[in-house]
This record gives C-alpha cells, sequence and structure tokens, in this order.
C-alpha cells in the first residue's frame, strides 16, 4: 500500500513519482480493484483481506460506469466492504477519468451518508490522490460542504436519506447503500417509507433519462424489501453473493459467474469470517436474521416458524374417510390491491388432517360473496353433504366486524356457520398448525394453489402476504378446537 505522506502534496500531478508508482497509477485509474487496493490504507484502519467478491463487485461497478450495466442490485452480508467500495472508492475512482459525474447518494440515515459522502472527499484530498490526479479536477471553494461538494468540472456529489428532507438535486448516477434500518425491517409502515423515496423520489432524479444510473447495495431484510420491490418489476442486473454457498442459486450476470465457489456452504471470506466465528454470529442473528442478512434470502431454506418440506409431496387422491371438515375465510377490504381474501378448507380423517382447497383473490365486495357462494357449493358437493362441515368468517375487532361477521352467519343460514372474533398475535395463532405440518401430519390435494401457498408459510412472518397462514390457522385452530366458539347470531 502507497502511504498518504510518501510524496509531498501540491506538486503537479505524476511530478517526481517513481516509475513503479506511476505503473501503479496508470492500473489503478483503468481499474476500480486495483485502485481499492492502492488506496485501502487511506480509508480503512483494518488492513485489506483481499477477496474474490471485493474483485466481483468493482467489475459490475466499473460496468455501471461504462454504462453496460444501467440498473445495479449488490446483495451481500455486512462487514464485508460494501460501503467503502461502492459509496467510498467508487465515486473517487470515477472522478479521475470523468469528473463530470454527478453522484446523488442516499441511505436510510442522513448521518451515513454524510460519512460515506465526507470519506470519499477525504481519500480524494490525500496526497496520494492529488499527486497522481490532482491537475483532472480541483473542488469548489463555495461548494465544499460535508453533505455536497462540486468540482471544477461540474461533477457534484450529493448526501440525501430516507429520513431526511426531499433534494431537489439531481444525478447520473443515483446510489443508494442501505435504504433499511436492520432494526426497523419489520416495520411494514417503514419498508414502504424507503420504498417509496426510493420510487416516488430518487427513480426520477435522473439528470438524463437515457443515461442515468442506478445502484442499490443492501443485505436483505425482508421479503418485502427494497432489493425485493425492485426485483418483483423486473429491469435489474443482480450480484447476489451470500454468506454461505447455496449451489440453487448461483449468481448469473452479464458479465458471467462472478462467485467461484463450488461446494455447498463454501464461505464468502473465510479468512474475514472464520466458520466458528461465523456460527457464533449466525446463533445471535436465528434463522431469519441469518436467512437474510448472511444468505440474501429473507427466509430459512426450510422455512422459520413452518417447514413446507413436511408436507410432503401432494397427493392426488381425495381422502374419503373424512371425520370433520372446516372452511374458514379470512376477507379482506380491497379490491386489486393490498390484502387477499382466502378461504382454506381443511379436513381431518384418521391419518391426520389434509388441505383440500384454497381459494384466494383481491375482490370487490360483490365479487367476495360470489366467490365464497361458489366456494360453499364446491365443498358441500366434496362432502356430499353438510353434516361433517363448519364454515367459519373471521370477526375484525370493533362493531363494523361485528356487523360484517353477523351478515355472513345470516347469508349462509342452515349451515353450521361461525364467526370467530380475531385475537393475539399471527404468530402465536399459527404455532399449532405449524406443529403439525412439521411433524408431517399435514398432507396437500395437488392443485394450482400449491405453489403460492407454500412460498407464503416458507416466509411467514416476514412475508408480503399472511392470509393463507392465517385463513389455515383459524382452519387448524376451529377443527382442533375442545370448545365451541360463540355463535354471531343477528
Amino acid at each position: 500500500m502507497v502511504s498518504a505522506s510518501s510524496n509531498a502534496l501540491n506538486m503537479p500531478a505524476g511530478q517526481f513519482l517513481s516509475l513503479q508508482d506511476a505503473a501503479l497509477a496508470e492500473l489503478a485509474e483503468r481499474n476500480l480493484y486495483d485502485f481499492t487496493r492502492q488506496a485501502w490504507d487511506l480509508v480503512v484502519s483494518r488492513p485489506l483481506i483481499d477477496n474474490w467478491h471485493i474483485q466481483a463487485i468493482c467489475e459490475h461497478l466499473e460496468a455501471v460506469s461504462r454504462r453496460e450495466i444501467r440498473r445495479l442490485i449488490i446483495n451481500i452480508p455486512p462487514r464485508c466492504s460494501k460501503s467503502t467500495l461502492v459509496s467510498v472508492m467508487w465515486p473517487a475512482w470515477t472522478w479521475i477519468s470523468s469528473p463530470e459525474i454527478q453522484f446523488l447518494a442516499g441511505t436510510y440515515a442522513k448521518d451515513l451518508a454524510l460519512r460515506d459522502c465526507v470519506a470519499s472527499r477525504n481519500l480524494i484530498n490525500t496526497n496520494w490522490y492529488q499527486q497522481r490526479w490532482g491537475d483532472r479536477f480541483s473542488f469548489q471553494p463555495d461548494q465544499n460542504a460535508k453533505g455536497r461538494y462540486d468540482n471544477n468540472k461540474l461533477g457534484r456529489r450529493v448526501a440525501t436519506s430516507v429520513d431526511g428532507m426531499g433534494t431537489g438535486e439531481g444525478g447520473d448516477i443515483i446510489l443508494c447503500d442501505d435504504p433499511h434500518k436492520v432494526k426497523e425491517a419489520q416495520s411494514a409502515a417503514k419498508r414502504q417509507a424507503a420504498i417509496d423515496w426510493w420510487n416516488l423520489e430518487m427513480s426520477t432524479r435522473g439528470n438524463d433519462s437515457k443515461t442515468v444510473c442506478f445502484v442499490l447495495i443492501m443485505q436483505r431484510v425482508h421479503e418485502d424489501d427494497l432489493t425485493g420491490n425492485c426485483l418483483e418489476a423486473g429491469g435489474w442486473e443482480h450480484l447476489c453473493l451470500p454468506m454461505r454457498y447455496e449451489e440453487e442459486r448461483k449468481c448469473v450476470t452479464s458479465l458471467g459467474i462472478p462467485d467461484p465457489r463450488t461446494e455447498e456452504g463454501e464461505l464468502l471470506c473465510e479468512e474475514r469470517f472464520p466458520d466458528d466465528e461465523l456460527k457464533s454470529i449466525e446463533d445471535r442473528l436465528g434463522d431469519y436474521g441469518t436467512a437474510g442478512q448472511m444468505q440474501q434470502r429473507p427466509a430459512p431454506i426450510g422455512g422459520g416458524v413452518f417447514d413446507p418440506s413436511s408436507f410432503g409431496d401432494p397427493k392426488s387422491t381425495y381422502p374419503s374417510n373424512v371425520i370433520r371438515a372446516v372452511r374458514y375465510w379470512d376477507c379482506a377490504g380491497s379490491e386489486a390491491e393490498g390484502d387477499y381474501t382466502v378461504g382454506v378448507l381443511g379436513i381431518e380423517v384418521e391419518e391426520g388432517f389434509f388441505i383440500v382447497d384454497v381459494t384466494r383473490g383481491q375482490w370487490s365486495y360483490h365479487e367476495r360473496i360470489k366467490q365464497i357462494k361458489a366456494a360453499v357449493q364446491d365443498d358441500v358437493h366434496r362432502l356430499r353433504g353438510r353434516e361433517k362441515y363448519t364454515l367459519c368468517f373471521e370477526q375484525e375487532p370493533g362493531s363494523s366486524g361485528k356487523d360484517v361477521a353477523g351478515m355472513m352467519v345470516r347469508m349462509f343460514a342452515g349451515f353450521n356457520v361461525k364467526a370467530i372474533p380475531s385475537t393475539g398475535d399471527k404468530e402465536v395463532r399459527a404455532i399449532p398448525y405449524a406443529r403439525q405440518v412439521r411433524e408431517g401430519n399435514v398432507t396437500l390435494i395437488k392443485a394450482s394453489w400449491n405453489r403460492k401457498y407454500l412460498e407464503e408459510l416458507k416466509v411467514f412472518p416476514y412475508g408480503t402476504n399472511d392470509d393463507q397462514v392465517d385463513a389455515s390457522s383459524g382452519m387448524f385452530n376451529e377443527m382442533t378446537s375442545g370448545e365451541p366458539d360463540e355463535l354471531i347470531v343477528a
């Protein structure tokens, strides 16, 4: 590494450099990875532990600088130098050859955005940088603050944040480094605030819509985090580097296969995170923290509360020895958005339990009634009568919830129909059903709804939706309840 005091400050760029230093400077100018290796000691107090993931990130950032990639997501575990590479090194390196580039960079908190903004400026001001490229540009003295600085080639860097005020600034490169605070990631409101900040504000700040580039780098914290939102929208290059290698999720980008690992469970950087230390971290994080922050998928492989693999293969044959059947409805109030209305039909047989049907949709009020009536008709046909059939509706809190539940009870007069108050935590309500699933006592009837059902159970309680889980829990708890629920009648 080159010391910051190796040459005199304010000398013309390139003057008094040895042939070796001049060659290294040329290499650093051409290549972000070599720039990072040479500049590391000027930015970070701990020694550089070089690893292939650093080079992979640098290569993808270089592709952004060349406009070969214009939308890039990088998912990588914490403490793997992501902010140093993306928010400190890359802007300083970019200005060597393109000092006119304007960066708009944000994170979940303004103080972190300022930290990286200042660190990048400090790197540019070092003797090492100035003696090599100090003639390329200079800072404008009247616009050289922590949160914004301009250079004399029209380049600029502006710091912003999710929790700060909106900015009227624009950029050629829009950079987001950690939009979510991990401790707040389970709050739907907080997650949505970050997503709205990005989609409604930052996405419109490109100086030129035909050339603007967007870079998002973060650890996964929830299925419905900003990465999930962007991937669902499509059009993003995705560099995903889990701490432990997973063959089925091998990363492939337009630059090739950046992850050289081949063995299942192989570590991202064993020298930085040895296996024994990593296990200690994983124990503290728990299953969900490890799955999201370390593995970059917001659910454990085998599920969290639920283990979907315990269902086994779905059965094509409908069981005939029915002891009891329950259809439980969790009704939503919005059409084409928000929560789903879900009705789960479960049956008890001597061998255990079957999930026979899941009816799910985002319907208007009238369409919802139509779908419920059709499902009830199908249930009676399957069961060859009503004798063993219970129809349940979740009753939302408040008088309006009671009125709606009462109306549904009246609508299905003649059935064993119940309105069951919604009480307690969703996770707590799901535990009895989850235990039976894990013990292999629940089987699915093979149908088109199986995939979506298993996907939701796998990520519960950190998924975008939990309506199928809630309806399944309500069904199972009613089916196995020793006490009859209070009937709500008009």
